[in-house]
């Protein structure tokens, strides 16, 4: 929470996307994590197609594919 604070505080870091990977699940921590300018959440375990989409979403999808 405190990088994601840091960054956010940045002109040039607070552009970047932050996607948080974690165990927790609450409903609370990720709309605090939301409200503080995180851009995705994936919850463990995870795949890798579920890390792709968020990604793909985030950076504009087939743009990205090979």
């Amino acid at each position: 929470v405190e990088l994601i604070e840091h960054m956010r505080q940045d002109d040039l870091l607070g552009t970047v996307p932050v996607v948080v990977v974690s165990t927790e699940g609450s409903k609370t921590r990720i709309d605090s994590l939301i409200e503080k300018g995180v851009r995705a959440y994936i919850r463990k375990p995870f795949t890798p197609e579920k890390v792709k989409a968020v990604v793909d979403e985030l950076l504009g999808g087939a743009a990205h594919e090979r």
